[in-house]
Formats: C-alpha cells, sequence, structure tokens
C-alpha cells in the first residue's frame, strides 16, 4: 500500500465528516421552520483495494445520500386530517355566525318579538276600541316582520357570500396546484441528473398540506419523483401540469366547482371549501326553510282569524285585495284565471266562502254560502257569484285584484257572528201569511214536469209549472236552487210572494202582512208541494204581529252549520201549556227542546247549545203551518282559505320570512283591524282567537306551537354550534397528535443533534490526526531516501 493511498483515506474520512456536520448544521437552523423534514447522511465504505497477497484493503468512506427522515404513511394520515380539520374549522365558523344572526337570547331577537307581539294582543284585548293600543299592536307587529325580514336577508347574504369565499380558496389550490406542477418538474430534473432535492420535496409536501385543508387530498408519486395529486377525486396535478379550478352558480343557484372552462364538475367531501358548500346547500337553507314555515304559519293563522272578523267600522261597503292573481296565459285578462293556478301566497282549496250581507240602519243580515272549487272556478266566476248576492258587486280590476262593493245603505262582512235577528225573513210566527216546508233538502224532483197553484191574499189561483230543464240535476235539487227558481215563476207572474231559504228547507211567505194577509197552495201534477212538505189545501192567514226572536253568546262548535228552529205544536208563547220549540241541527238530528210554554217569560234567554242562547217575544207559532226559522252556526266562515289567498281583510301579507309584512291598510287606518265578531266597541273575540295562537299547536311546526317552534330552531342552530365546536376541539387533537408524532420522527432535536456533531467532530478531529501521521511518516521516508 502506498503513503498517498492513506491520505485519500483520511482526506476522505475528514470531508465525510465535514459534510455530515454541514447536514447537522442544515438541520439545526431549520430546527422551527415549518414543513422541514430532519436529514440525516448515509455514509459507506468505498470500494476496496486488492493488495498482492490478495487481501483486501479498505479505502476509506463515502457520502452514499442525504436521507429526509419521514413516515410516508403518517404523511399521508395528516393530509387526511388537515382535510377533517379544515371541514371543521370553517363548518364552526359559519354556525357560529348563523347563531350569532338570531341573537338569541335578548329583546333584539325574534323571540323577544313574538312575545312583544302577543303582549301587545293580550293589552288590547283589554280595551279592543283603544286607538293607542291598536297603534301598538301594528307597531309590534311591524317589528316582527322586520326581525323576520331581517334574518331572511342576513342569511340570503351569508348563502350569497358563499361563492366570494369559495373563489377565494379556489384562488389558494390553483396557486398550490401550479407549485407543485412546477416543484414536480424541478424534483425530477435534479433526480434524474443523481442530485437529491430534499428542501424541493419538503416544500412539495407543504404545498400539498395547504392544498389538503382545502379540499380533500391523495397524493401518488411516480417512479421519476414526480407527484400526482387527486383533489375533490380529481386529477389536479399530473407530473408537471396543472389544471384550474372555478366557481360558478349553477342552475339551483348554488355554488358549483368547474374544472377550467368545461362543465365538468367535481364536489369535495372534506375541507373548507366543502365545509361551505355544504353550509349553502343544507345548513342555510334548512334553516331558512323552517323561518319560512315558522313566517308563512304565523301569517296564515292570523290572516285566516282577521279576514273572518269585522273592524271597528262594522260591515265593509267596499273591499279590495290586497294579491292579484297571475297572468297565467298571458291573454292580459285576469278573469278567466283559474284560482288554482293564481300564484297566491296561500293556495285556495275546495270548500265554502260565507258573506253576510247587512242592513246598516235595520241591522238585518242576509247570510250566502258560495262554495269554492279553484280547479274550475275562475275569478271572474267569483266575481259572478258574489254578485249574485242582493246588493253586492264584485269585479276585477285592471291589475288582477278582487273588489267588491255593496250598495248604499248596505254592508258586507266575513264574520261569524251570530245573526242576532233570525226572525228577519218573518218565517216563524209572521204577520205575513207563511207555509213552511217540513222535508229537507235536497230533494227528489225527478217526476217532473209538475205543477201546484198559488193563491195570495184571496186572489185567483196560479198555477206554478216546474220542468226538468228548470234544475241542474232534478233528482238532488238544494233549497238554494229551488227557492230560485219559485222566485222566477213568482216574478214572471207577478205573484206578491216569496220562497225563502230556512236551513235546508223552504218557506213561502205573502208580501202582504197582518190578519188578512193569506196564502193558500195547492198541490198538483206530481205532488211537487209533498215533496218539499208545504201545507197543500189550507188557507194560512198572517198574524197581528211577528214573533220577535233574538240571538246571544258565541257559536263554539267546531264544524259549519245550522240550527232551525220549529214549533212542536200550534199555540202562544208564553200562554200555551207544554208549547215547545224543538231544535234541529244540519243533519236534521234534534238537539233541544225548548219550553215556550205558560212558564216562560218573554225575553228569557234559552240554552241552545254550543254557547248559543234564544229568546223569544209573545206572538202565536204554528208547527200546522210549518213556522221555522234557521240560525247559521260558523265555526269557519272560509273553509277554502279564499280571503287569505287573495288577501281580502289580512292583517299580514307575504307568505314567507323575507317578505312578510303589516297590510299598509291597517297601518293607514289602525280601526280597521278586526278586533271582534261585531262592531261593538268592546268585543274582542277575535283577538281572543288571536290569542289563542299563541299556545296552540300545528302539525307543520312539529306538533309544536309558533314559540316553541322558533325556540327549537334557536336552540337547534346553538346545539349544532356546540357540536361543531366539539368536533372542531377534538380534530383538532388529532391533527396536533399526528403533527407531534411528525416532529418526533422528522423534526430535529436539537439535543441529538448536538450529539451527532460531537460524533462527527470527533470524527473529523481523527481524520485529520490520521493525514498528519501519515504525513510525517512520508516525509520521514522522503528523508530517509535522500
Amino acid at each position: 500500500m502506498g503513503f498517498g493511498m492513506g491520505l485519500g483515506t483520511g482526506l476522505r474520512g475528514l470531508n465525510a465528516a465535514r459534510f455530515a456536520m454541514q447536514v447537522i448544521g442544515q438541520n439545526v437552523s431549520n430546527a422551527n421552520t415549518p414543513g422541514y423534514t430532519r436529514q440525516r447522511v448515509l455514509l459507506g465504505t468505498t470500494f476496496p483495494i486488492t493488495l498482492q497477497t490478495g487481501m483486501h484493503l479498505g479505502t476509506g468512506v463515502q457520502i452514499d445520500a442525504v436521507q429526509r427522515i419521514l413516515d410516508g404513511r403518517l404523511q399521508a394520515r395528516i393530509r387526511t386530517q388537515n382535510g377533517l380539520f379544515g371541514y371543521a374549522d370553517t363548518d364552526f365558523r359559519r354556525l357560529s355566525e348563523i347563531e350569532g344572526v338570531f341573537g338569541e337570547p335578548g329583546q333584539g331577537g325574534l323571540s323577544g318579538m313574538l312575545n312583544g307581539f302577543f303582549t301587545q294582543v293580550d293589552k288590547l284585548r283589554s280595551d279592543a276600541g283603544s286607538r293607542a293600543l291598536r297603534g301598538g299592536l301594528l307597531q309590534a307587529s311591524k317589528n316582527l316582520t322586520g326581525g323576520f325580514n331581517l334574518l331572511a336577508d342576513r342569511f340570503d347574504t351569508l348563502k350569497n357570500d358563499t361563492i366570494n369565499e369559495v373563489q377565494g380558496y379556489l384562488k389558494e389550490v390553483n396557486s398550490l396546484a401550479k407549485e407543485i406542477a412546477t416543484l414536480n418538474t424541478q424534483i425530477t430534473t435534479l433526480e434524474s441528473n443523481g442530485n437529491q432535492a430534499n428542501e424541493l420535496r419538503d416544500r412539495r409536501e407543504t404545498a400539498i398540506q395547504g392544498l389538503s385543508a382545502l379540499m380533500e387530498t391523495q397524493a401518488l408519486e411516480r417512479k421519476n419523483g414526480s407527484l400526482d395529486i387527486l383533489a375533490g377525486g380529481y386529477l389536479l396535478v399530473s407530473g408537471g401540469s396543472a389544471s384550474t379550478l372555478r366557481a360558478a352558480k349553477n342552475s339551483e343557484n348554488l355554488t358549483q366547482i368547474y374544472i377550467g372552462n368545461t362543465t365538468s364538475t367535481i364536489s369535495p367531501k372534506e375541507g373548507k371549501i366543502a365545509a361551505l358548500l355544504n353550509s349553502e346547500k343544507e345548513s342555510l337553507p334548512g334553516i331558512t326553510s323552517r323561518l319560512d314555515t315558522l313566517a308563512r304559519k304565523l301569517a296564515l293563522e292570523t290572516n285566516r282569524i282577521h279576514t273572518t272578523g269585522m273592524p271597528k267600522s262594522g260591515p265593509f261597503t267596499s273591499l279590495l285585495a290586497e294579491n292579484p292573481i297571475v297572468d297565467g296565459d298571458g291573454d292580459k285578462q285576469f278573469s278567466d284565471e283559474l284560482l288554482a293556478f293564481g300564484q297566491f301566497p296561500f293556495d285556495v282549496a275546495k270548500g265554502s266562502l260565507y258573506i253576510s250581507v247587512s242592513d246598516l240602519e235595520t241591522g238585518d243580515l242576509e247570510r250566502t254560502e258560495i262554495s269554492i272549487d279553484p280547479k274550475s272556478m275562475t275569478l271572474g266566476d267569483l266575481a259572478s257569484e258574489i254578485s249574485k248576492i242582493s246588493h253586492l258587486n264584485a269585479s276585477v280590476d285592471p291589475t288582477g285584484r278582487l273588489r267588491i262593493l255593496s250598495d248604499s245603505g248596505y254592508g258586507f262582512d266575513f264574520s261569524k257572528r251570530l245573526d242576532s235577528n233570525p226572525n228577519s225573513a218573518k218565517t216563524f210566527g209572521s204577520q205575513h201569511a207563511t207555509i213552511g216546508g217540513t222535508v229537507s233538502g235536497p230533494f227528489d224532483l225527478s217526476s217532473l214536469p209538475a205543477d201546484f197553484q198559488i193563491s195570495v191574499d184571496g186572489g185567483s189561483a196560479t198555477t206554478i209549472s216546474l220542468t226538468a230543464s228548470d234544475f241542474k240535476v232534478p233528482s238532488s235539487v238544494s233549497a238554494k236552487e229551488l227557492a230560485a227558481v219559485i222566485n222566477s215563476k213568482f216574478s214572471s207572474a207577478s205573484l206578491s210572494a216569496t220562497a225563502v231559504v230556512v236551513g235546508n228547507n223552504i218557506s213561502i211567505t205573502a208580501t202582504s202582512s197582518g190578519t188578512t194577509s193569506s196564502l193558500l197552495l195547492t198541490d198538483g201534477t206530481n205532488t211537487p208541494l209533498s215533496t218539499i212538505g208545504l201545507l197543500s189545501g189550507s188557507t194560512v192567514n198572517g198574524r197581528s204581529d211577528t214573533v220577535a226572536v233574538s240571538i246571544s253568546g258565541t257559536f263554539a262548535g267546531e264544524e259549519n252549520g245550522f240550527y232551525r228552529f220549529v214549533p212542536e205544536g200550534d199555540g202562544d208563547i208564553g200562554v200555551t201549556d207544554g208549547l215547545k220549540v224543538a231544535v234541529y241541527d244540519k243533519e236534521g238530528t234534534k238537539v233541544a227542546s225548548l219550553d215556550v210554554g205558560s212558564n216562560y217569560s218573554f225575553g228569557d234567554k234559552l240554552e241552545v247549545g254550543n254557547g248559543v242562547e234564544i229568546a223569544f217575544g209573545p206572538g202565536t207559532i204554528s208547527k200546522t203551518n210549518g213556522d221555522q226559522i234557521a240560525l247559521d252556526t260558523l265555526s269557519d266562515p272560509d273553509t277554502s282559505d279564499l280571503l287569505v289567498g287573495l288577501g281580502l281583510n289580512i292583517f299580514f301579507t307575504g307568505s314567507k320570512a323575507s317578505d312578510i309584512g303589516v297590510s299598509e291598510r291597517l297601518e293607514g287606518d289602525p280601526d280597521l283591524i278586526s278586533a271582534g265578531f261585531t262592531q261593538a266597541a268592546g268585543d274582542s273575540q277575535n283577538l281572543a282567537l288571536l290569542a289563542n295562537l299563541r299556545t296552540k299547536n300545528f302539525e307543520e311546526l312539529s306538533g309544536g306551537g309558533l314559540e316553541n317552534y322558533y325556540a327549537d330552531i334557536a336552540s337547534d342552530v346553538g346545539f349544532e354550534t356546540k357540536k361543531a365546536k366539539e368536533l372542531l376541539k377534538s380534530q383538532d387533537a388529532l391533527l396536533g397528535f399526528l403533527q407531534t408524532q411528525r416532529e418526533s420522527i422528522s423534526g430535529v432535536n436539537i439535543d441529538e443533534e448536538m450529539v451527532d456533531l460531537v460524533r462527527f467532530q470527533q470524527a473529523f478531529q481523527a481524520s485529520s490526526r490520521f493525514i498528519n501521521v501519515v504525513s510525517q511518516m512520508t516525509e520521514s521516508l522522503i528523508q530517509l531516501g535522500r
């Protein structure tokens, strides 16, 4: 072996130790650098030489590689956890924003406004005529609707801000993807030449970790050291190429992520972007939908009550709907539009509407039922049906709104009030000669033609003929239809008599009055009088005066109907022993028998049932002649929701949290608030129904009440926020644990590095001494050779 070989061995040892110490210095200087991976030098022996003796002699040490110390599986877990943490962090932030919007608990929250609304309703109940308290209710209502509007607006803003936030994050995604692609190129170029790219790999891993926080990321390494990146299930980076992502609204007005300028989309499941997209698609719409449900139910139930009440001023003389019908066929005509497709805030259903027309001077009331079938009835049809009612005229204005007007001296309403004078038609103990039918409709008049004769006030008999063409369905003729046909026949014959509907029965009265008033009916072909139950062949005279009948109380039943009052004998009220009046309901069932005989005192109230009381004045009543009166008993005057749909006498406008408001009509005149069923100053019956909404439960509100439903919304948001916070803490702890594990493997431990530094320093010193010794030996040999 030559001494030169010994110097080479020493120099290689010296260089290896020096290089190792440089790597240690690199580690120490980057101990606090984020994403830095600790490196270590891998040393190996150089190729030995073979001596003449055949023995092998080592030639020293060489540097095989500078290795990054890492756990690939752990790195992948951290990427996954970054996505989970990013999702949890953004989800908690967004839920915290939502919780802040509610502002609960507190007077500024919607719960306080709901409480304020019902508090003002209760205050007005105590003094229904107070204009100041009416103003207080309107102000509380405006505060409440404003609260709904504000919540809807803020949630809409949060929803609309989603695309801006996503676009901001996508800029980061595209920037990181481009950086990863560039680093891929640099790494493959460097490593293909036999060099190492540890620092570039660290930078690339840092970029991938940043990307994984935004959307779930999977890295696939190629043999050449390049990494392909799957983000959101899409190949975002392939070698040195990177795709770009963009955000835009889709057809459902939701933020969608598109690949480049294509229509291809991706839907990330983890990361900050996924949390924002989920909030926009699920969380925010879920909350706004529940708020809309609450606002809709509040408006619907309040309007159902208010539309069927009466304002302080009494019955209406003019009323304009607030909700126009939509011109669905585009012909610029509104009268031909079906109610079912009117696009009103609330749907019109099949049912009945009761309209009461009052003589404003006498208070006499006539109530008419209109059958509503929205699938076959147009707005023009409705106007025509209303116009058929005496003293009313309805039309459709140029904007598609229904307008109702009454004749001078008359008013109309939709109240459930009881008719205080049900004998205004004078069909019970009347001064007008009257014959009442004992058979209830619908009537089977299929045996037509038929006829009967009528003689009024002793005049000559007039024959009234009924034919099949007079009726829609002769085998099932309602009392209303029959009365209309008979009155038409009477009018054509110039007869001074009128057919009156009494419940489902018919009464015929003479126009004349007093004891000289007389009426004689005689059955004819196919006996129509027998079918109707009208007395035939006996002359009936009027009385000197009509029996006064008064009604009091409030109907407390649950279904619409009527009570029909029929004498059970002939005699004088308060005089004839055992004289009674039977009470029948709509189905013809006898529900009461009222004693009006010799023990009855005029004006005494007799209990009928369901909160209704009746009192009689003096006079003669007759079962034989068919004396009868009917009293409408209404639980719901509008079972079709027509008034609510069209917006006739409504309290709240709109049907969603974003558009609910207080009717401008009421704001302009607080006296138009329908506090009661009548115009009496102290009548607060309608307000009592409004107050009951506070404790009433509704199936649409998950079986709860208005306030409880809102409390559930707010508490659910609070619960979800708390749950999101706990999840965030859990994900943060797990991410921290994984990062701690990484630090224990890939992080720089200063103490360990110092130990290695001392070790390689000693190796350096040893190599230096070895070189010195070899140099001295070489010098000595040279001197010997001289």
